[in-house]
């Protein structure tokens, strides 16, 4: 049974709500009240699955900014209890000014943390010590050999410290003999570490390293007391599902696993206080789609397959699918006389408006065409679900002269006609990157 609430609905109405209000196709349909829904989710089920296992620690999630900058989404987050994760200096700029704004500041909990993950520039360092120093709560985690001297030695020694160890597979990451080196030496004192990060591209890796991560923190118990670290990070690593089911399955399954391991390292007498997660694809994902209008069809004599035009572009508007080759749930939306033909179904390909070659969903070197609902010059939409995660971020510029979606931000699903409309990029903004 899938959970009430933790999927955006579509339909033509309310796509035609939107187009009333001048905003045309391609565009992005946001709701952020979605990841609030989801974090809650996501923290009751895996309490839930660690109490299975006898396992007293408490479960926190921490929203990493980098999945999705728009400031409503990490409100949400915030709102949902959740703690914050950044990976430079940009992101945690991000969180100051959203912080000290006069009209409207974030509104922070009283144990909000701020982790502070990747490459630690001069200016990355100066901004942790400075939001220290205003009693913000920031935890820099040691992420490599190469800046792990540098941080230590520039910081404050009052600033608590996490560390993330290198798992199975990973080029991130402390070496085990690494961080031994760094608490002999007394660079780092074990007082300082509250926090032991892992970081897995996803559930398989982190199951197929368990024994190595369980053997390496049993190691550092034996070696160091570990009575300070308060916070152990297990990443991300949650798949998103292409439907609905999947997406709630891929959630359970994980948390079953994560529990079992966490079971095992229990059994070697390490528990710690709080399990921390940051599930950002898995929460954000399904806050939004973005939606194509088909403008026109083609099929070459001979061939199986159509290919159906959009108005948009997959290597503009749809980035990872260009670059990582990733799919996407695409749902299919006509109206009535469009709908007339049935069940019937063709095989299609859908083409991107940049006239470049590449500029096609699936790939068709990789992948079988799509099955849709024949086209037949009535309104016609594609929606790809579940976009939450990167592409606002990493919306290229190839061709950028191609219309750039708008993102909606919808407050609540019963209240449609209370939206804004947010440009995510102008011609003259893209012209100055340029020196024109």
């Amino acid at each position: 049974m899938i959970p009430k609430m933790l999927h955006q609905p579509i339909s033509l109405p309310l796509i035609s709500k939107i187009q009333r209000r001048g905003v045309n196709t391609p565009f992005v349909l946001c709701t952020p009240s979605l990841v609030e829904r989801r974090i809650a989710h996501l923290v009751k089920q895996a309490l839930t699955e660690l109490r299975k296992q006898g396992i007293p620690s408490n479960f926190h999630h921490v929203h990493p900014i980098k999945t999705n900058y728009h400031r409503e989404i990490i409100e949400s987050a915030v709102k949902a209890g959740s703690w914050v994760e950044v990976g430079s200096e940009l992101e945690l700029l991000f969180l100051k000014k959203a912080i000290a704004s006069s009209k409207n500041p974030l509104s922070l909990g009283d144990d909000f943390t701020i982790f502070c993950n990747g490459l630690k520039t001069p200016d990355y360092l100066d901004l942790i010590d400075e939001l220290w120093r205003r009693e913000v709560s920031v935890i820099p985690i040691v992420d490599n050999t190469f800046d792990a001297h540098k941080l230590l030695s520039s910081l404050s020694r009052d600033i608590p410290l996490g560390v993330r160890l290198r798992t199975l597979g990973s080029r991130f990451g402390l070496p085990y003999p690494v961080l031994l080196d760094l608490i002999r030496s007394g660079d780092l004192q074990p007082a300082r570490l509250k926090l032991i990060q892992i970081h897995v591209a996803s559930q398989h890796a982190l199951m197929r390293g368990q024994d190595k991560i369980i053997s390496t923190i049993t190691d550092l118990a034996k070696e160091i007391s570990l009575e300070h670290v308060e916070w152990f990070d297990v990443g991300g690593g949650i798949p998103q599902g292409l439907t609905e089911h999947q997406d709630i399955r891929c959630l359970h399954e994980y948390l079953v696993q994560l529990s079992e391991f966490l079971h095992e390292l229990q059994e070697q007498e390490v528990v710690f206080p709080t399990i921390v997660s940051e599930a950002g694809r898995w929460v954000v994902s399904a806050a939004e789609n973005l939606i194509f209008q088909v403008v026109g069809k083609e099929r070459e004599p001979g061939e199986e397959y159509s290919y159906y035009h959009v108005d948009g572009s997959f290597i503009t508007d749809l980035v990872d699918s260009f670059l990582l080759d990733q799919q996407w749930q695409v749902v299919a939306l006509t109206s009535r006389e469009g709908a007339s033909l049935g069940l019937q179904r063709e095989k299609a390909y859908l083409a991107g408006n940049t006239l470049d070659e590449k500029d096609i969903y699936p790939n068709p070197e990789t992948k079988e065409p799509l099955f849709l609902p024949p086209f037949n010059n009535v309104p016609y939409y594609v929606v790809f679900r579940n976009v939450g995660a990167y592409q606002e971020n990493l919306r290229g510029l190839h061709n950028f002269h191609v219309p750039r979606p708008r993102v909606i931000l919808v407050g609540e699903e019963d209240k449609e006609d209370e939206f804004i409309v947010r440009q995510t990029a102008f011609v003259e903004d893209i012209l100055a990157r340029f020196g024109w």
